[in-house]
């Protein structure tokens, strides 16, 4: 079952109200006059120190901005240069104020996909609303949540803007993730890890080149001293086992707005496949770039009339009719398997929290944070409550299981391991896709940590053993037992509460059961049960 906030949801209105403009924040003072031999001099600590100020003052201008932007995606071969297949052009544009912004354009599956959206967030932590326009083939409808929009960082522009880059790099049994930042929050991170500071020199002249290597991943910028210190190179590689990964996201052209040097045109190379006979190329090419025109009403998002909206937040949905009255809809839960719909004081509590007509005030912000937070702990009780085997024993496993790639597994063998129970079936399509990420957990070897499948009862054996050898399933897997006609897809399965397949369990190294839901959830949440026993 997909959760609600991967579904494809539509439609929005964007109101311009006469609120004042916000002027461009200079907060940082002029950094130090360039000296390429004087900076050659100063040691690493004050190097960093340097670059620092540089980038903060950068980033400081750029607290008001607008631009419109074009994406170009091709494929061309190496060596004759020669394009291959179509080129795949689309359109954004974004504004901002401060820690808001407003994006439009937005692919709901990267930046090849075909599904415009719209949406405003913030980075600070607070809701974002993000519609997609009526007329796709899907329905017109908006996801409200509380995490930054995924999708920004697929315009890599963004990237040799300096506004948004990729960091905090977690990895986990080969898994690895991040969390964007600005070019200051990136140095300030990387700098407790050993952030390298060195001068470049290139025939336009000395480039500061910043690179810093976390778990697998490393990345690097080049900034340009001649031009407001703009990021002209961004480099990124990845290495763990036999997999290998880079690629370099270039400057092609600069402007100067107001007198700071932004991009124009950016290039991003990939090479592709085995034999890197190939490379990707997105070309983004900039236009309309204006600094301190922006107004905070620019970035309001209404919900329009019509719409099916889903709140990730408070786990509402609702329909909006024509005439804009709210009806609430059932509203799926990853984590259970199960749906449900609000009652009329729910809905009634939603509609205060996250109005259909947006306020995005820093003020109606403080106030939609803490009422979402007691919101999702009352929903999280009532969960909990009503779950069979959350925060208890995990049940044993059926003694007449059929059990591959180990021994006969209890809970007292695996007591003091952390276990991921992953409940799956070989004829499940979408179970398919955790496969890969299990692989690298258990050849991760992560210690204390346990992978086991349970596979759905009712299966020809010969399928089960393909499937494994297709997709090299090493971990322990038990084929559950049937639990009678109607009575789900086996015993253990009823046992855990387990309704749909693909399906993640958590049990700590006590035995007890402390979260469900989707494999990615659940690996988070034993990263962190595993981190806290250190």
């Amino acid at each position: 079952m997909l959760s609600i906030t991967r579904c494809c949801l539509l439609a929005m209105a964007i109101l311009l109200r006469g609120s004042p403009v916000c002027a461009v924040e200079d907060a940082s003072p002029a950094p130090p006059a360039w000296d390429a031999a004087a900076f050659k001099a100063l040691d690493g600590a004050a190097r960093v120190k340097r670059v620092r100020e540089y980038v903060a003052w950068r980033d400081a201008r750029l607290a008001n901005f607008s631009f419109d932007v074009t994406s170009v995606l091709q494929n061309r071969e190496l060596g004759s240069g020669k394009l291959i297949g179509d080129r795949r052009e689309r359109s954004y544009s974004f504004r901002r104020v401060g820690a808001k912004y407003l994006g439009t354009g937005i692919s709901d599956t990267g930046f090849a996909g075909d599904i415009d959206r719209r949406f405003w967030s913030r980075w600070d932590g607070v809701v974002y609303r993000t519609y997609i326009e009526a007329g796709n083939v899907n329905k017109a409808g908006g996801v409200l949540d509380l995490a930054e929009h995924p999708w920004l960082m697929h315009v890599e522009y963004v990237q040799l803007l300096g506004w948004r880059v990729p960091g905090k790099v977690t990895t986990v049994g080969g898994m690895s993730g991040g969390e964007p930042l600005t070019l200051p929050q990136w140095i300030d991170y990387f700098n407790e890890k050993g952030l390298q500071v060195s001068l470049v020199e290139e025939a336009a002249g000395a480039l500061i080149e910043i690179k810093a290597t976390e778990a697998y991943a490393t990345r690097s910028f080049r900034l340009d001293p001649a031009r407001d210190f703009i990021p002209s190179l961004c480099r990124y590689s990845f290495e763990h086992k036999d997999f290998s990964h880079a690629a370099d996201l270039a400057l092609v052209d600069a402007q100067r707005v107001d007198g700071l040097w932004v991009p124009k045109r950016v290039l991003l190379s990939v090479p592709l496949n085995a034999e890197k006979t190939q490379v990707q190329e997105r070309i983004y090419t900039v236009s309309n770039f204006s600094l301190g025109t922006v107004r905070e009403s620019d970035l309001h998002v209404d919900m329009r009339n019509g719409a099916e909206v889903f709140d990730a937040t408070t786990g509402i949905a609702y329909h909006l009719s024509q005439d804009g009255k709210p009806t609430a809809k059932p509203m799926a839960d990853s984590k259970t398997g199960t749906a449900r719909t609000a009652t009329d004081a729910e809905l009634a509590e939603e509609l205060e929290i996250h109005p259909i007509s947006d306020d995005i005030s820093d003020a109606a912000v403080a106030k939609r944070l803490k009422r979402i937070g007691e919101i999702q702990a009352r929903n999280d009780l009532r969960r909990r409550a009503e779950d069979v085997v959350l925060d208890k024993p995990a049940p044993s496993f059926p003694a007449t299981s059929v059990w591959h790639n180990t021994e006969p597994l209890t809970w007292e063998k695996l007591k003091g391991k952390v276990v991921i129970l992953h409940f799956f079936a070989e004829w499940c399509g979408p179970c398919k896709n955790d496969y890969p990420m299990l692989s690298r957990l258990h050849d991760g070897k992560l210690e204390g940590l346990v992978i086991v499948g349970i596979h759905a009862a009712g299966s020809d054996a010969e399928k089960v053993k393909k499937l494994m050898k297709d997709y090299k399933i090493a971990w322990p897997v038990c084929e559950d037992v049937a639990a009678g006609e109607g009575k789900g897809w086996g015993q253990m399965f009823v046992a855990m509460g387990a309704k749909v397949a693909p399906h993640a369990i958590l049990v700590n190294a006590q035995g007890q059961v402390v979260e469900r839901g989707e494999l990615m959830d659940i690996y988070d949440s034993a990263a962190k049960l595993l981190a806290s026993r250190k």
